[in-house]
Order: C-alpha cells, then structure tokens, then sequence
C-alpha cells in the first residue's frame, strides 16, 4: 500500500506536537528540583534505555524499518550482565556473551 506525500510529512508533525507537548507538560509538573547526583544517578540508570528509545524514534519517523532490536538488545544486555555477574567475567567476555545472544534472536533477513 503506498501513501501519498503529504501523509508521510502529516505523520511527522503529529509526532513532533506530541513529542513538544509531552516535554512542555513534564517541564511545567510541580516537583522538587534534584540536586546534581540525584541526576547522575538518573542519567546512569537509564542510559541503556534511552539510546535504545533515541534510536527506536529515529526508526519510527523513518518509517518501514523492523523495530523488534529493542527487545533483542535488551534480552542480550539482561542475560549478558546476569552470567557476568553470576560468573565473574570480564568485559570482553560481557561483550562476546551480549554479541552472541543477539546473533542467535536476531530476525534472519534476506537479501
């Protein structure tokens, strides 16, 4: 099914009023202001989370792009850090656990 022009460009703009509309209404919520380890903290705890949201929202506005990486980076950081931790290894290891756990669930695609 192909849409027109304008669809596309419609869809972006919704998306970036939601996107403008959800910052302004967090920003204007009355709560007390962390102080800065408070948003180190924040910034540490989530970063996995919010590279992998940055990179699902670039793939949204794209468009047509199979968006199930998520789920898989996830699963491979879980189960990566779980045997690291349950194990002692080191980061290499870390890495080649996480690399193989996303090969073996990651979709086959044809070419």
């Amino acid at each position: 099914m192909r849409h027109s022009a304008g669809f596309g460009a419609a869809t972006k703009f919704w998306l970036l009023i939601v996107i403008l509309v959800l910052c302004a209404s967090l920003g204007l919520a009355k709560r007390p202001v962390p102080d800065g380890t408070e948003l180190f903290d924040l910034l540490t705890s989530y970063s996995f989370v919010g590279i992998l949201a940055l990179g699902l929202l670039v793939v949204l506005i794209a468009g047509g792009i199979d968006i199930s990486f998520t789920a898989t980076a996830s699963v491979a950081q879980y189960v990566a850090l779980a045997m690291a931790n349950a194990y002692g290894a080191n980061w290499a290891s870390v890495f080649a656990i996480a690399i193989g756990i996303g090969g073996a669930l990651a979709p086959s695609t044809r070419f």
